[in-house]
């Protein structure tokens, strides 16, 4: 009996650690910007293509700041675990901040998911290389967020930013800490004045009145396709045009050669467009941003809303467990 009594606590102990580890890590990943959401890459696409996305997106879209809610650690996890979704649902392009090692998604409105995976945009009818392109992200009090960076931003360096079709480069030219009531910074650029874009995230604890603001000046805007790949990679692109396929319907003279031929053409039109499509919907799903174990940690602290509470009672009762495996003699 002696012998299952100890067996039982050292599993007992083994899976104490185990479970409060696992946790720890979870809310290390959320608080850690290691930029993983670079791994989910989009093809470049046409200038149309980017439109039509867009306004299918914007459409059903919340741009209202009074939605804009603080989060805590049980949200903030919840949305990690749904990351990919979020992204592939209102995607709309991606910006990339080498001073700063910032790489994020921007997605279309300002829910609080969005603002937790990636930026929200912050008007329905902005559009990036015009006025003044404004981006919102939470940030969690204790550190972690996709902007959780912005401070480090120099001022005169780059910030890249696409919409999938063109690239934008914008030169940082503000980098400060503001009230919340400093409206200005979401105000259009004066007459004749250089297209904008701006970062924003809460600084400071919970329901703090402070904003970090990082704000830069448009310079020049060229096709995706020309950039280096290394840009690319960053600002998670791929070569790839999505095309739209379109069947021809013309009239086949009545002969056996010409339909035989026609056949073949239409199958290797057909086998085309089927590894085309594929291509392009694996470049989406190229690898999860999460493994699995990393998704149970994040569970984990999704589950546990007193955080604290619940490692340091964890890690009280483990320590008097040890002490009491070790001090008891077994026969």
């Amino acid at each position: 009996m002696k012998k299952i009594l100890k067996f039982f606590s050292i599993i007992w102990l083994l899976l104490g650690f185990s479970i409060v580890g696992s946790t720890i890590y979870g809310y290390y990943l959320l608080q850690k910007n290691d930029n993983r959401n670079s791994v989910l890459s989009f093809p470049i696409q046409n200038e149309k293509q980017v439109e039509e996305n867009q306004q299918a997106k914007i459409t059903d879209s919340l741009f209202d700041p009074e939605s804009i809610q603080p989060v805590n650690a049980k949200d903030f996890a919840n949305a990690q675990l749904h990351y990919e979704e979020i992204i592939n649902q209102w995607g709309i392009g991606s910006i990339y901040i080498p001073s700063s090692i910032v790489q994020t998604k921007i997605l279309s409105g300002m829910s609080n998911d969005n603002l937790m995976v990636g930026v929200g945009t912050y008007r329905s009818e902005q559009r990036l290389g015009k006025g003044n392109y404004v981006l919102l992200a939470h940030n969690l009090t204790q550190g972690g967020g996709v902007l959780n960076n912005i401070r480090q931003t120099e001022i005169g360096t780059l910030i890249y930013a696409t919409d999938f079709s063109k690239i934008y480069e914008y030169r940082v030219t503000m980098n400060q800490v503001v009230n919340q009531s400093a409206g200005e910074v979401l105000n259009e650029p004066r007459e004749n004045g250089k297209p904008l874009i701006t970062l924003i995230r809460c600084e400071g604890g919970l329901n703090t009145d402070k904003r970090a603001v990082v704000q830069g000046e448009l310079i020049t805007s060229y096709s995706a396709s020309e950039a280096n790949n290394e840009l690319k990679g960053n600002l998670g692109l791929v070569s790839a045009i999505q095309n739209q396929e379109r069947v021809e319907n013309t009239m086949v003279p009545n002969s056996t050669e010409t339909v035989k031929n026609h056949d073949i053409t239409s199958e290797e039109h057909t086998n085309q467009s089927i590894k085309k499509n594929k291509e392009i919907n694996a470049l989406k799903e190229e690898k999860e941003r999460y493994s699995s174990f990393e998704k149970y940690c994040i569970w984990l602290v999704k589950e546990c809303n007193n955080m604290y509470v619940l490692v340091i009672a964890s890690v009280v009762y483990l320590l008097v467990l040890v002490v009491c495996i070790l001090r008891k003699p077994y026969k």
